[in-house]
This record gives structure tokens, sequence and C-alpha cells, in this order.
């Protein structure tokens, strides 16, 4: 710690407090970056069940073109999961979710990443207010699309980004005081003892 106020040239309070408060962000962050990715990656995990079966009885025999989706969700509003099946020119052959009752197609670069790689999993945002959680699988002659809301996902992300930037606000907050404190104690003049001989 000597050398360090050497070189910067700052009183040790002032290092230790910039060094406490260094901790204390990069922590912080830390959480939330790993409470966002948990968030995130959580919410494809009904839809990878789903794809990967609806692909694995497509190439068990089951033919595409009979697969009949009766339910039909709004996209942009409901937060059930949907199911999209594709050809191998993109169109759509069946579909459960529906965008102001039409079938939407991702973007086709999407569409060629999983043709190529098998799977592709990505947020997708069909309208500027709609964001979708959607796990793409190919299949011999297309391709099947899962897909959910991501809105109440979204929600819990921003209530734990408050809770954590109100955590690093009071820790800050804690430290500066401490610091000060500290200084104010080192800095006060000794009271001389009196001598009453």
């Amino acid at each position: 710690m000597k050398m360090f106020k050497k070189i910067i040239g700052l009183p040790e309070e002032v290092i230790l407090y910039f060094l406490s408060a260094a901790i204390v962000t990069g922590a912080l962050f830390t959480l939330y970056a790993v409470t966002e990715q948990n968030y995130r990656l959580s919410a494809n995990d009904p839809q990878i069940q789903v794809a990967e079966d609806i692909t694995s009885a497509i190439a068990d025999g089951l033919d595409p073109q009979a697969i009949q989706l009766s339910e039909k969700i709004d996209m942009t509003k409901s937060l059930s999961a949907f199911i999209i099946i594709y050809d191998k020119d993109g169109k759509p052959i069946t579909s459960s979710g529906y965008l102001d009752n039409e079938i939407p197609v991702p973007p086709k670069g999407v569409l060629d990443y999983t043709a190529e790689h098998g799977e592709d999993r990505v947020t997708w945002k069909p309208t500027s207010g709609t964001r979708i959680a959607a796990i793409i699988r190919s299949y011999e002659g297309g391709s099947v699309l899962v897909g959910r809301s991501l809105r109440e996902v979204e929600s819990r992300i921003r209530s734990a980004s408050i809770m954590i930037g109100i955590s690093w606000i009071i820790s800050l907050a804690l430290l500066t005081a401490l610091a000060i404190l500290k200084m104010k104690k080192q800095n006060r003049p000794a009271v001389e003892g009196t001598d009453n001989s």
C-alpha cells in the first residue's frame, strides 16, 4: 500500500476507498451479468424440448405437411410458446403463432444458418415492441421454430437490475461515509493532557 501511495501520490485512505469501490462495483456487475444470463438462457428451456421433439418426429417419418396446429397464439400478447414450421424455402407450412393475423418469418440469414448448423438460438424481434426467445432447428426439407415472448423474463431482469443498482448506491454511500469518518478521525488534533500538580 505504501508503494501505491508513493506512486499515485494520494493518501492511503483515498486509495483504499477507490479499491473498495472498484471491488464492490465489480462484484455487483458480475452478479447482474450472471442474473441476466440465467434469466435469458432459462427462457429457452421449454422451446428446446418442443423443437427437439418435433424435429425428431419428422426424422422418424412424420410428414411436416400433416402437422396441424389448431391453436392461434398472438405473439404480441401471449406468453405461451408457439410453433412455426417452414419448408426449405422459408415459407410457413403451419403455425400456432401469429403476428397481426399473419405467420411471421425470421430473417433469411437465421434460417440459412440453421440449415447449415442444425440449430440456432436467437432473440427475435419481429416488431419494435415484441421480443421472442426463439429456438430454430432444421430438418430435412425445412426448419422448426419454437418461441415465446420475453416480456415476463425482461420484467424480472429489470427488477433485478434495480435491486442491484440500489445495493451498489448504498454500498458506495457506506464506503464514502466510512472513509470520511476515518479521515476526520486521523486529522483530529491531539488533546494535550493537563498537569494538576
